[in-house]
């Protein structure tokens, strides 16, 4: 607004962007370059401004020339001297000439008398009314400021004699040289309303911006107290609280009135409920206080934080020294029995030598006696043998003590790294989520901003803040020829959260959308010009729009991320294949389907058909150091995709060192089990980089899919008779499980219609035979009685399979002929049994 009429009026304007190469400044710059790009692109076309008298002095100029030229055309050259005028006389000539020069400045005089009294007049009458429109402009201002609450020319005396007995507020701005200078008094028994210029009925205080209602609030002075009155679901906060209902106001109170308008309430002779000593709160405070409960959670967690990663440095500090405490011990243990040892050894070395000396003696008094040169040759071999063994001991247990000293070193090395690398992790963790809750603090008011906006437009679309994983985050080198391994494993816990913003629509016409945050804080600069103009033009969105290149609440219904699959690679370690179908994954940890993905390793050109076309290649990856390998990657389909997303579908990912991402082709039908079909082959040398790839790194499958409903569903082929579609929907799977339990039913039901049948036979079977053999010995015997028994027999037979066709027929009319009843709710037999060919054939 500051600079509408530079950018847009008579001037030849120079902008000057400041940016700033750090890179915590990154978003700044951004935005500057942005806006100035926008601004670069303003065409206008310059007037001169001209002073209105310059321009009527050149007009008169004008004007005299064109005198002169009509002076000439009648005859009077430049000297004075008409034509023809050669055979006058001198004497003559002169009169005439000194006549006409006379005439001539008699006339030029006249004119320019003329023209200097019409030049006055018109200077004057231009003057006055210039002056006098300029008075009443000036008059005009000075009431719209007075009513506005502007202090204009400096506080009076009266003024300040007034504020210090009504109660009143002052506004707050961020530059503090702009505090107090708009003063809006509350009069007893009066109710001062606060509103948009456009309201139904007058405001006594007329504010402009987002989120301010026609009737906004209203503030009662009774004399005795302030009460403030908000008024429907106007946006306003009383100490940073939101207000729907009536609020006592009490000295240095703050108030906010949409999103911009910040007051402090100021009742004289009433204390405040400020600290002695503070200061008055200003627009920082009142700002801060109403983003109080974000501020809290965030210096919570700052404070947990900074608490767990001093606990964590006090606990690897104590580790540290309780292992030092124990490498001390242990090396004072090894010198004592080092020193015991010693001693050990040179007390024995001393017993050998007396012992040698007294054998040395005894060799001396029988030195020819050979049983004696014997006994004193096995002892010395015993004694050497008894040094040798006590000198290799000695040296093991050296060696073991060294190693042992060596391992503990090693160790208390290893923690003392791990210690300093998690005290690195924890720093840069808490850089990091600095960085992301300062980024956090600065986007919730932009998206409050365009809530605002899109509320006042009637948008139907409301933006909330969503904390999300970077699909966009870069790929890690896997230098092996890296100085520092431990910064490389110091880079794979990096923070890989970004701030994007959902956007809803609350008529549910479209799906949610999710934005980067530079492509909505470009659309916020759009939104701001929008809504300007549609202030500008009389609150009418259709001109507003007009006035736009492009529509900023805009959502193009593009393909959306469904969700991430990851398959991990270390079954390539063992050149082994990889075949699996993996759940789909969306922003929320929310299972969204499954993909169905292999991957194979191959020497040869084209990937093994088969699992017999498999060809042999070495056990390990490493065997393969320097060999060129194939990576092929299947995508064959997916199943199970929300219906929101089932139209379009396509899969993306990167592999290894690529720096563009792969895509497979997009399914053109609309279903939520696509068939992808795609093959891609990727060509490697195999090195110690691919390796540490394999180890650690995994393929992130990106499925994408967009709403359509006018695409077509797949194909459909004839088989058997019926249609079998391409890819059951869910409700067909539904379906085909109540036809599965159906004919589960049906089936056990008609088992035991065959078992009761068949145990009733069997019971007529044993009936007549037991009836035979009681009459086979009476006078009873022969063929009549088994012909009775016969009779009897199917007498108890037709009893019971007539009673088990009851107990069958129950059952047939719960499951079986319910079926039967609902294929045939059109025909006459009405579910009836046998009273329809199709159902006595399915009998």
């Amino acid at each position: 607004m500051l600079l509408k009429n530079s950018l847009g009026g008579n001037a030849k304007t120079i902008m000057i962007a400041a940016v700033s190469p750090a890179s915590v400044n990154y978003d700044e710059t951004l935005s500057t370059l942005k806006y100035a790009d926008r601004a670069k692109q303003i065409k206008n076309k310059a007037i001169v401004n001209e002073d209105p008298n310059e321009k009527l002095i050149r007009n008169l100029r004008g004007e005299v020339e064109q005198l002169k030229k009509l002076l000439a055309a009648a005859g009077v050259e430049g000297d004075g001297v008409p034509p023809n005028m050669d055979g006058m006389l001198e004497k003559e000539k002169e009169e005439m000439r000194l006549k006409l020069e006379a005439e001539k400045a008699a006339e030029v005089a006249r004119i320019k008398a003329e023209f200097e009294a019409k030049m006055k007049k018109e200077l004057e009458d231009q003057w006055k009314e210039r002056l006098a429109e300029t008075e009443g402009n000036n008059n005009r201002n000075m009431e719209e400021l007075a009513a506005q609450g502007v202090v204009a020319g400096g506080v009076t005396e009266e003024m300040k004699e007034k504020a210090s007995a009504v109660p009143h507020i002052v506004n707050l701005n961020e530059d503090k040289q702009l505090n107090a200078n708009i003063m809006y008094f509350f009069e007893e028994g009066h109710d001062t309303k606060f509103g948009r210029v456009d309201a139904d009925v007058e405001q006594d205080v007329k504010l402009r911006g987002l989120s301010i209602e026609k009737q906004h609030a209203f503030v009662s002075n009774d004399g005795t107290s302030l009460v403030l009155h908000p008024m429907g679901t106007a946006k306003t906060r009383h100490n940073g609280e939101l207000v729907n209902d009536a609020a006592a106001l009490s000295h240095h109170d703050r108030l906010i009135f949409g999103n911009n308008h910040v007051f402090l309430v100021i009742v004289p002779g009433q204390e405040s409920k400020m600290e002695e000593g503070e200061e008055p709160p200003d627009w920082q405070f009142a700002v801060n206080e109403m983003n109080k409960a974000q501020v809290q959670m965030m210096a919570e967690q700052e404070a947990k934080r900074k608490a767990a990663a001093e606990a964590a440095q006090k606990l690897a500090d104590e580790r540290v020294q309780m292992i030092e405490a124990k490498l001390e011990e242990e090396r004072q243990k090894a010198e004592a029995e080092a020193e015991q040892r010693r001693k050990y050894f040179e007390e024995r070395e001393k017993q050998m030598a007396e012992e040698a000396a007294k054998m040395q003696a005894q060799v001396a008094e029988a030195a020819n006696s050979q049983a004696l040169k014997e006994q004193l040759a096995e002892q010395e071999a015993r004694l050497k043998a008894e040094q040798e063994e006590a000198s290799r001991r000695f040296a093991e247990e050296q060696a073991q003590m060294k190693e042992r000293a060596d391992e503990l070193e090693r160790k208390l090395q290893e923690q003392i790294k791990e210690t300093e690398r998690q005290a690195r992790k924890q720093q840069r963790e808490i850089r990091e989520r600095s960085l992301l809750d300062e980024k956090l603090l600065k986007t919730i008011p932009l998206v409050n901003e365009a809530n605002a906006i899109s509320d006042e437009l009637q948008r139907n679309m409301t933006f909330s803040v969503k904390l999300m994983a970077n699909p966009n985050r870069q790929r890690k080198s896997y230098r092996i020829d890296s100085d520092d391994e431990d910064e490389e494993e110091d880079d794979a816990d990096h923070l890989d959260t970004e701030v994007y913003v959902r956007v809803e629509f609350t008529d549910e016409s479209q799906a949610v959308a999710m934005w980067e945050y530079e492509a909505f804080v470009d659309r916020l600069f759009l939104m701001r010009e929008l809504y300007t103009n549609f202030v500008e033009c009389g609150r009418d969105l259709g001109a507003a729009l007009q006035t736009v290149d492009k529509d900023p609440f805009f959502v193009k219904q593009g393909a959306a991320l469904i969700g991430r699959s990851t398959i991990y690679l270390d079954s390539l370690l063992y050149v082994l294949p990889i075949e699996e179908s993996t759940p789909i994954i969306d922003y929320k940890g929310k299972e969204e389907g499954e993909l169905k993905v292999k991957i194979i390793p191959h020497l040869s050109e084209n990937p093994p058909a088969t699992e017999e076309d498999e060809e042999d290649i070495a056990e390990k990856l490493q065997d393969l150091y320097g060999q060129r390998l194939g990576i092929t990657v299947f995508v064959e389909s997916a199943r199970g995709l929300p219906a929101t997303r089932n139209t379009n579908v396509y899969v993306r990912y990167g592999f290894f060192l690529d720096d563009e991402p792969h895509k497979t082709e997009q399914c053109k039908y609309r279903t939520i089990n696509p068939t992808l079909n795609f093959q891609k082959t990727h060509w490697i040398t195999v090195t110690e980089e691919f390796k540490k790839y394999v180890e650690k790194e995994g393929i992130v499958f990106e499925v994408f899919g967009s709403q359509d409903a006018t695409a077509e569903r797949p194909p459909t082929a004839q088989v058997g008779g019926a249609l079998a579609m391409a890819g059951p929907t869910r409700e067909e799977l539904e379906a085909m499980r109540e036809n599965l339990t159906t004919a589960q039913t049906s089936a056990h039901e008609a088992a035991r219609k065959v078992v009761r049948r068949w145990g009733c036979l069997v019971l007529c079977c044993c009936w007549r035979r037991v009836l035979c053999a009681v009459f086979a010995d009476s006078v009873w015997s022969g063929p009549c009685v088994r012909d009775l028994c016969l009779v009897v027999g199917c007498w108890i037979y037709a009893g019971a399979a007539r009673a088990g066709t009851r107990a069958v027929g129950e059952g047939d009319r719960r499951a079986p002929h319910q079926s039967q009843q609902d294929g045939h709710a059109g025909c006459r037999c009405a579910g009836r049994r046998g009273s329809c060919h199709a159902c006595a054939d399915r009998e």
